[in-house]
């Protein structure tokens, strides 16, 4: 993770085929392993070829015991199996009973929705989704939170870009945020005035980093530090309110807009600058079909991002948008609102076959998964025929979050009997320097469904699911289905199992107790004064304290298409064959037709998952 880190972050790629730092890197972790391999094996080692040969001893020492560790790790695929099982057939059933009982009409005597929404895969997006189509009728998609926009993006103000996109894709264009036009002077004042903060905290740390110089200013401004914890200990509100009159950076804050425009950087090595407008064109595209929402758009179409607001907490990106690099996703909705707003970009796409109606407006949100609040951007780019319909999707979302805040509490170890009670606590969680667990994060996720709402819409899945929606009649070819088993799946697969190691065995791979947590150079954390450095989540993010929140297993992941369509992507590409027939996920075709699920084996062959 840390060379990960250097490489893309501080520019160690330059351009050449082969990541070396990290190849370096895992050159030295084996020489280590040979050398500490041929001190325990002694002259044993000189029999055999050294890779081949540990294998082989480690094997037969195993085999030597009477078969009792052999045994012991086959009795526990046993479990895992059988604890998988009780999951899978469950949610197969629910899907079942939807596949047969779900309406189908033709798109004639289909009404408009109210508006469309479309969210992140992320588990936490279900039950918002849910939530929102309790309230009106809307219209709900899952998509990749990075909205298939490989960005680079740079704040105004900020000292360099952040990577938007997935951590397997490499960012394609730097888009910057500069001051609306109204707003030019306010930007110079903010650029000033953000300088001379950020000139008095790199002196505050200095001063703080010297061996004498601390206790002076211990002495100096012991007194504001005992009144700032304080607030912040017992009335976090009036903390938060006080520290925004106190920041001259947010008093002195600026509306800012991204600027896609096609222009010259220096960074221009590393990114294209701006995103051309045939490049606009495919991102859009690709983006509605992949989903299969090129048809019967509403007035409104919402794409909203999400990221989570915590106080005090050193694995705040865990909680942010893994489609966006461990960012929040809001500058990527801001950039594909633009996108789908641009009239060039509608006409390329009426010749593509895809016509957007000339009364639909696309805008950007933001869902806070602390809170669960929804964060409209740019309301005033909204023409005035339209503000009526964002007032009432306003107003559901509201309804949205409160229904879901009480469904959260459920979970922490204070749930709250009424809504009024719920949102004050998700609030306080938020806000609270001392809580450890903000928010659940992605604990308990276990599936990756891929089809159209109307499988799903139905069901209360938990906040357990991964949702990409995906229709098989209109991707003939399967060029979407390709997109998403070898993208978003892989992503999912990867932070499930984050979450199953890290239960599992949190000392060893996870990070133990946060609570005497240590962050160490920006770049990791260690248990107290002396440790590793550690590699996964903290015990808080899997276990209540009492027993753990979070079921270890293996994703499954559903898929609702044909099967040679999906064998035939299994077999192109190698990691996805590599991450199935391995079964580090547990595959399942919904067979369109005749509503059968069909599990695919290491041996190549369907089988069938439910009698």
């Amino acid at each position: 993770g840390l060379m990960a880190y250097l490489g893309n972050e501080l520019k160690f790629y330059q351009g050449k085929e082969k990541f070396l730092p990290l190849v370096d890197f895992l050159a030295v972790r084996l020489a280590y392993d040979t050398v500490g391999a041929k001190q325990i094996l002694g002259e044993e080692w000189l029999q055999r070829t050294p890779w081949q040969g540990m294998l082989e001893l480690a094997q037969e020492k195993l085999q030597s015991v009477e078969g009792v560790a052999l045994k012991s790790t086959a009795a526990g695929f046993i479990w895992l199996e059988a604890f998988e099982k009780h999951y899978r057939d469950g949610l197969l059933k629910k899907l079942e009973s939807a596949a047969v009982n779900r309406e189908t009409r033709p798109l004639s005597e289909e009404k408009r929705p109210q508006a469309q929404a479309v969210f992140c895969i992320d588990v936490r997006s279900e039950a918002f989704r849910r939530n929102l189509e309790q309230h009106g009728h809307f219209d709900t998609y899952g998509f990749a939170g990075f909205f298939a926009i490989p960005l680079a993006h740079q704040g105004f103000g900020d000292p360099e870009a952040s990577s938007q996109c997935p951590v397997l894709i490499r960012p394609k264009y730097l888009v910057k945020d500069v001051p609306s036009v109204s707003q030019e002077k306010q930007g110079k004042k903010y650029l000033k005035t953000k300088e001379a903060e950020e000139t008095f905290d790199d002196a505050v740390h200095e001063v703080k980093n010297t061996s004498v110089s601390p206790f002076a200013m211990v002495e100096t401004f012991g007194g504001l530090g005992f009144l700032s914890m304080n607030l912040k200990s017992w009335l976090p509100n009036l903390a938060k309110k006080v520290t925004h009159a106190l920041s001259f950076t947010e008093r002195a804050a600026v509306k800012t807009e991204p600027t896609l425009e096609v222009r010259e950087y220096a960074e221009a090595s590393l990114y294209q600058g701006g995103i051309p407008i045939a490049d606009q064109v495919a991102i859009a595209e690709n983006s509605l079909r992949i989903m299969g929402m090129s048809k019967n758009l509403g007035r409104l179409v919402l794409l909203c991002g999400h990221g989570s607001t915590t106080t005090n907490n050193a694995y705040a990106s865990a909680l942010d948008c893994g489609a966006c690099g461990g960012h929040r996703g809001a500058p990527n909705a801001r950039v594909a609102v633009r996108i789908f707003n641009d009239q060039r970009v509608r006409n390329a796409l009426e010749v593509k076959g895809i016509s957007i109606p000339t009364d639909t407006v696309f805008i950007a949100g933001e869902h806070n998964t602390a809170t669960d609040t929804v964060t409209i951007f740019d309301e005033e780019n909204v023409p005035s025929s339209h503000q009526p319909d964002l007032v009432s999707l306003k107003i559901s979302l509201n309804k949205a979050k409160e229904s879901l805040n009480l469904e959260r509490t459920q979970r922490f170890d204070n749930p709250a009997a009424v809504e009024k009670d719920a949102v004050r606590e998700v609030n306080r969680r938020a806000l609270d320097w001392s809580e450890a667990r903000p928010e659940w994060g992605l604990a308990g996720n276990a599936a990756f469904i891929v089809a159209k709402r109307d499988l799903t819409q139905k069901l209360d899945l938990e906040s357990r699911t991964f949702l990409h929606s995906y229709d098989w009649q209109t991707d003939s070819s399967g060029t979407a289905l390709e997109v998403i088993m070898t993208a978003p799946m892989v992503v999912a697969e990867w932070i499930n199992t984050q979450y199953y190691f890290s239960t599992v065995d949190n000392e060893v791979f996870g990070s133990g107790s946060k609570v005497i947590h240590n962050v160490v150079g920006q770049l990791g954390v260690m248990q107290g004064n002396v440790s590793d450095l550690k590699i996964g989540l903290p015990l808080q993010s899997v276990s209540n304290g009492k027993e753990f929140v979070h079921e270890p297993m293996r994703l499954l992941v559903v898929i609702e298409a044909p099967r040679d369509r999906i064998e035939t992507i299994i077999q192109k590409h190698e990691s996805v064959r590599k991450l199935v027939l391995n079964e580090w996920i547990r595959l399942v075709a919904l067979d369109p037709t005749t509503h059968q699920f069909y599990r695919y084996s290491p041996s190549s062959q369907w089988e069938i998952e439910l009698d």
